[in-house]
């Protein structure tokens, strides 16, 4: 007779439940894709143990009593990047960009890629090993979940040890402007490497960045990957008691105007420019609209 699992998972990240608003640590106001796959879980009925190295948001409230948040820092790189940036100044370094075609915003240089490659080395041999205590510590786990980019590689560490199935997710990815120009792509090595991860089941997320290429791509199998929107939970949408009529006035929307919202970060691969596309065509259109853009964070202005 085969053994039960046990309900119990971790998840690897190096992320934190996003806070997107302004000082204010409400459940569900942040990273909604990692809290909902928390959430989720947990009202599946697993004890899920989250193990990160953020410490951006210690006060968040608890999820839920069957999510435990295990936060700690790696303390050798944290006095690595101290040291770093005190012997700077001594030191030259030298931005070299991809020559390719892809926008210029693009946080892709190859002295990032190093960077990232060279502490998604030490981030994959810590937290793999924290994973497995934590897994021994709680009774054994039945898969390891690798969240993003340097989860998926602790992740891979970490379930093949302890001879468990590997989930890793992905929301969205950096590579896709690189498709049709596989040195860059390859040169992506700690995105590659974590996108190559030897996980059971691959879950990219459909966001436009064009995932399930990248993936086809670096040849990793159609069977096991998932690529999928994110989704909405509908009971969870804040819905304020305004007066519709008063905001429409103060945005000069007319009473017989349709209007496009957009709320988010002006960033390139958030595709506003299919929003402006659609706006184009509808102004040669009979449609009346408003085309409404409300940016989150002023740091990604362009």
């Amino acid at each position: 007779m085969t053994p039960t699992r046990p309900r119990k998972i971790i998840v690897v990240t190096g992320l934190d439940l996003w806070m997107l608003t302004d000082g204010k640590q409400a459940l569900g106001t942040g990273n909604q894709s990692l809290f909902n796959t928390l959430l989720g879980y947990a009202h599946a009925g697993f004890d899920v143990h989250m193990l990160t190295t953020s410490t951006l948001h210690c006060e968040v409230p608890p999820i839920h009593d069957k999510v435990i948040v295990h936060r700690e820092p790696i303390a050798s790189y944290e006095l690595y990047l101290r040291a770093k940036k005190v012997l700077s100044p001594f030191g030259r370094s030298r931005q070299v960009k991809y020559e390719s075609s892809v926008d210029p915003r693009n946080m892709l240089s190859r002295v990032a890629s190093e960077n990232l490659w060279r502490y998604s080395a030490v981030f994959r041999a810590v937290m793999g090993r924290r994973a497995i205590r934590l897994a021994n510590r709680v009774g054994g786990v039945a898969f390891v979940y690798g969240h993003e980019i340097l989860g998926a590689r602790a992740g891979e560490y970490a379930a093949k040890r302890l001879t468990v199935p590997l989930v890793t997710r992905f929301q969205g990815t950096e590579l896709g402007q690189f498709v049709d120009d596989a040195e860059s792509l390859l040169a992506c090595k700690a995105h590659v490497a974590a996108l190559r991860a030897n996980a059971d089941l691959v879950i990219m997320a459909n966001d436009g960045t064009r995932g399930d290429e990248v993936l086809e791509r670096l040849g990793v199998p159609k069977a096991k990957c998932r690529f999928l929107m994110n989704g909405v939970v509908k009971e969870d949408v804040y819905r304020p008691a305004v007066d519709d009529a008063a905001i429409r006035h103060k945005l000069a929307i007319g009473v017989d105007e349709a209007f496009l919202l957009y709320c988010g970060r002006m960033f390139y691969w958030k595709r506003v420019d299919r929003l402006l596309e659609v706006a184009a065509s509808l102004m040669h259109s009979s449609v009346r609209f408003k085309l409404v853009v409300i940016v989150m964070d002023r740091r990604w202005r362009r």
